[in-house]
């Protein structure tokens, strides 16, 4: 079995989605030494163990394969000597005496907060992790080969809803044949094309238009290119070709701006700057003369 990596929360309700809820109970009462009560609601997240009971969450979470990013981050030195307390290989209050503190608060320092110790504090507990180190990979061996046994529960989709399955396509040979209704009514003749409508028809062909046109029987047909062209990569333009381009597209844009403002100009009834907006239609309108002249004209 391979867990996660998260938090504390995190991992126990991952643990608690992935195995039996009730084997990971009895197994976590039996190493916490706690009641059942109390490690359901670790499961559900309603209450989180404190203390010393936190240390042993950890650690059985560590265990099962799972990593606490609060055990994780802990140096080596400290996760060992947590693991120590955790599987009961020494009492927490014959700790405390043999290292000299006056309560819990300095132990949870060590092996809940990860804090560094002094060089002196290191070595004793590198002592006591080396003395027991026999007894300490004895326990880790066992609770590992209990905590394998628990039944894994893959995340299975409700089995009440059903799953709508598509039906097999009928083949194209196995499908009747379905004949156009015949036309009630004669189809109307088609109008003769005029010479604009035919110089309309050219331009937009030549951009790629895709036109539709119906004969005397009613048939629609598309005339023009069926698809777009292909995306080509533009030539290499010179320099002089690039500026040219340039005013090509500045012009454009003037004639743009043109269009829409001669005509509010020209409407204004304000005399006293009737003159000046005159003057400034006039000026667009010569750059409008000279943008027709510098454009090349659309071919036919």
């Amino acid at each position: 079995m391979k867990g996660k990596s998260g938090s504390t929360a995190e991992c126990l309700a991952d643990l608690a989605r992935r195995y039996s809820l009730a084997e990971a109970t009895d197994l976590l009462v039996d190493f916490a030494s706690s009641d059942k009560k109390t490690v359901e609601r670790w499961f559900t997240g309603t209450n989180l163990p404190q203390g010393e009971r936190l240390l042993q969450v950890r650690c059985f979470l560590w265990l099962a394969r799972y990593e606490p990013r609060e055990f994780m981050s802990m140096p080596p030195l400290n996760r060992r000597f947590a693991l120590l307390l955790a599987l009961g290989v020494v009492p927490f209050d014959d700790v405390i005496v043999a290292l000299g503190y006056s309560g819990h608060n300095g132990l949870y320092d060590i092996v809940l907060r990860g804090r560094d110790t002094m060089p002196t504090r290191r070595h004793q507990l590198n002592r006591l992790v080396e003395n027991h180190f026999d007894e300490i990979e004895q326990r880790k061996g066992e609770w590992r080969d209990k905590i394998k046994q628990l039944k894994e529960i893959l995340p299975l989709a409700d089995p009440t809803q059903e799953v709508a399955v598509s039906p097999e396509p009928t083949p194209i040979a196995d499908l009747p044949a379905v004949k156009s209704p015949a036309p009630s009514t004669p189809p109307e003749p088609v109008a003769s094309e005029t010479p604009s409508s035919k110089r309309n028809r050219r331009r937009r062909r030549s951009r790629g238009a895709v036109l539709l046109q119906s004969d005397a029987t009613g048939t629609v047909t598309l005339s023009g290119p069926a698809a777009a062209p292909p995306q080509l990569e533009p030539p290499a333009l010179s320099p002089e070709a690039s500026a040219d381009l340039a005013n090509a597209r500045m012009l454009s844009h003037l004639l743009l701006a043109a269009d829409e403002l001669i005509p509010r100009l020209l409407e204004s009834e304000d005399a006293m700057q009737l003159f000046q907006r005159r003057f400034a239609a006039n000026r667009l309108l010569a750059l409008r003369a000279f943008a027709d002249r510098a454009l090349p004209a659309p071919t036919e």
